[in-house]
């Protein structure tokens, strides 16, 4: 859409809150339904502008629009700029990362303190770019939206050698399932379960020591699939947790109804439990919740 005549940003905005509302309802697409929910906006702002800088420039903004959770609009600004070319430099370097070995498996000891032992490990994809220094899993599935990075399959084919150098006797390993912001794109994929069976029969590893990680937000975007795919999955032996708890959007009627066996509190509850009252009520219930469920 071209807006001539204002520059004022409230009337933009306004034009956009309608759109907004005009495409909110779903489309067929393909034989497939979709809702287109982002819009962006780039401006001339006195100077002259051909139709490719000022559509790339409201590309660059959509890509904000969408990673921030859609159904809302953004416009684009020098920051905007430099966080797309941050973002294409590092899809570069990613598409490169997989040939010149720089991904390594790191894995987190999951410890009970009563007994002050390790009960198992949570492995952690890491990216370790020559110059950029190492990047955590959620920096590389913010880069590498088209690659399929999947730490489940990689935490499988490591366990072997996990148990040969710390000693550990068969550990329990969990592995999060790719969210990929904001769209959970391995979750959703038709070739989960195949990918999974794949990944145990490739590695020898018994289900029952895998504990695969889901978040709320991917449960929600469609409920009645999440519990299918859950079901599938705890069918095979393998434990689930739900990650991030306590900052997503389910409602306790439909907490029942997921196949959960572990709920990992979100950090932002726990970091401050020695002195938070508040923090330690939130946790406090949420432990109750959790042994009330089973």
């Amino acid at each position: 859409m071209i807006v001539e005549h204002t520059a004022k940003r409230a009337e933009i905005e306004a034009i956009a809150r309608k759109l907004l509302s005009a495409i909110s309802e779903p489309v067929q697409l393909s034989g497939h339904e979709s809702t287109p929910r982002s819009v962006s906006a780039s401006g001339c702002s006195g100077r002259r502008s051909d139709v490719h800088t000022l559509t790339k420039s409201a590309d660059m903004a959509m890509y904000l629009a969408k990673e921030d959770g859609k159904n809302d609009f953004r416009f684009f600004t020098k920051e905007v700029k430099m966080q797309s070319i941050e973002r294409l430099t590092l899809e570069t370097c990613l598409r490169h990362a997989l040939a010149r070995n720089e991904f390594s498996l790191h894995y987190q000891p999951k410890v009970d303190l009563a007994a002050g032992q390790i009960t198992g490990v949570e492995a952690l994809l890491r990216w370790t770019h020559p110059d950029y220094g190492m990047f955590a899993a959620r920096a590389v599935h913010s880069a590498g939206r088209g690659n399929r990075l999947d730490r489940a399959d990689r935490a499988l084919g490591a366990e072997g050698g996990l148990r040969a150098e710390h000693g550990l006797a068969a550990p329990r390993i969990a592995a999060g399932l790719d969210g990929g912001q904001p769209v959970a794109r391995q979750f959703v994929d038709e070739n989960l379960l195949q990918d999974i069976d794949e990944a145990l029969a490739a590695s020898g590893m018994s289900p029952v020591l895998l504990q695969l990680e889901v978040t709320e937000s991917m449960m929600m975007r469609n409920v009645s699939r999440a519990i299918k795919v859950l079901d599938a999955i705890q069918s095979r032996g393998i434990r689930l947790a739900i990650d991030d708890f306590g900052t997503g959007y389910s409602s306790m009627s439909l907490m029942k109804q997921f196949p959960i066996d572990t709920i990992k509190i979100d950090r932002s509850f726990v970091r401050d439990l020695p002195d938070d009252t508040e923090d330690r009520a939130i946790a406090q219930a949420i432990i109750s919740m959790g042994k009330a469920l089973g």
